[in-house]
């Protein structure tokens, strides 16, 4: 884990007690778990002062260590995704994974739980991990009849393929989210499964068929579904795509404010001042490009993806150098995060900036920009953050 010195030290020997008595009797885990005694008290104590956010989380390791059988498994796997809570909003990613997958062995027969331990793992990069515990989600969620987690699972998985170019295969795991939502009256999962097919279609560049999948996803969206700031996101960067740069900007302008998780602002950020360089606001593409850095550095989720945006924007605005910069750190962040599409895509970017080849102009505009950009705009005016949801729920968030 990256935490160093005693919190760090407290919090590996507390996971470990938790995945070591996972699933456990009562008297097995004190077979395995030793009682503690002064000195490991106030090293928790110590650590308890060293990040008092962490202290009551803590307290539930100390109850496990002092009485096993008290401890509940939901206890332990709140207590897990609380430390992993903690980590996520510190950047520190590989703690945030180890904690969620904590929280799924301290309670295996919640699909939540491991949907979200297969999220953690996907954002990792540990994808194998992710395999397996998407595959444990369903099959959990099927044997306790919970759609709903059984469509996550599914369209977990599939982004996680579309992650890695294999679009077919998310495209499968998709299809069956989708017919499997729509079979069992879930309107909420059946969006969110139109709305990945409209992102798998954008990126191959299918853009007809993308705003299919996109009226299909508006239509049934709930005004106040997590997920309509993302999906906003996608229609502003359908507009990218095809070159109306301004519509775009309009809508992303008010998207950036309501996405929450800072990872996927870096992304919405340099998205923003892609637009900005094509529409030619050299100042807005400058405010743009330095929030989105900040975030990137701590936040390397949308790493491959941010630098092409920043690339395409210094391109549109002739600034060949940064561009060239920013197209080299794209291919080399996406290799080394196995991404073969945006790898591919930044590769030929990158040669085409050395080659001085001029950035798309703007397209006029045209009668279907208007209509998704008012279309988006109207979603957001409505929409309004859902309070604390589940901690499993797995929106794959802007691609």
């Amino acid at each position: 884990m990256e935490i160093h010195g005693l919190l760090g030290t407290v919090l590996w020997k507390a996971l470990r007690d938790v995945r070591m008595c996972s699933g456990e009797d009562a008297r097995e885990r004190r077979r395995l778990l030793r009682p503690p005694n002064d000195g490991v008290r106030e090293r928790f104590a110590t650590a308890s002062e060293e990040a008092i956010e962490l202290a009551p989380v803590l307290g539930t390791f100390m109850s496990l260590l002092e009485d096993p059988a008290v401890v509940e498994p939901r206890d332990l796997a709140v207590a897990c995704h609380r430390v992993h809570e903690w980590a996520d909003q510190r950047g520190l990613e590989l703690t945030a994974y180890h904690f969620a997958e904590g929280a799924a062995y301290a309670d295996p027969n919640d699909p939540v739980r491991a949907n979200f331990a297969a999220r953690m793992a996907r954002r990792a990069l540990r994808r194998n991990r992710a395999s397996m515990w998407y595959w444990r989600a369903y099959k959990v969620a099927v044997l306790a009849r919970n759609k709903r987690e059984s469509v996550y699972a599914l369209l977990g998985y599939g982004t996680m393929m579309k992650d890695i170019g294999n679009f077919r295969e998310a495209r499968k795991a998709f299809d069956r989210a989708a017919r499997r939502a729509v079979g069992s009256g879930r309107r909420r999962e059946a969006a969110e499964a139109y709305h990945d097919l409209f992102t798998i279609a954008l990126e191959a560049g299918k853009y007809r068929l993308a705003e299919r999948h996109m009226a299909t996803a508006l239509s049934i969206y709930p005004a106040r579904h997590e997920r309509i700031p993302a999906l906003a996101y996608d229609i502003a960067f359908l507009m990218i795509r095809r070159r109306h740069y301004s519509s775009a900007l309009s809508v992303l302008e008010r998207t950036v404010r309501l996405i929450g998780r800072r990872e996927e602002q870096a992304l919405v950020w340099s998205a923003l001042a892609w637009a900005a360089g094509g529409a030619g606001w050299r100042e807005r593409y400058r405010e743009a490009e330095r929030l989105a850095l900040e975030l990137v550095a701590v936040f390397h989720d949308f790493a491959p993806a941010i630098y092409i945006h920043l690339a395409e924007g210094c391109r549109a605005l002739r600034d060949w150098e940064p561009a060239e910069a920013y197209a080299e750190a794209a291919q080399e962040s996406a290799l080394e995060r196995e991404e073969s599409t945006l790898a591919h895509e930044a590769s030929e970017l990158r040669a085409a900036i050395r080659r001085r080849e001029d950035a798309p102009e703007e397209a006029p505009e045209a009668q279907h920009a208007e209509t998704l950009r008012r279309s988006a705009l109207a979603r957001l005016e409505k929409w309004q953050a859902p309070g604390p949801g589940r901690p499993g729920a797995d929106p794959s968030g802007p691609p």
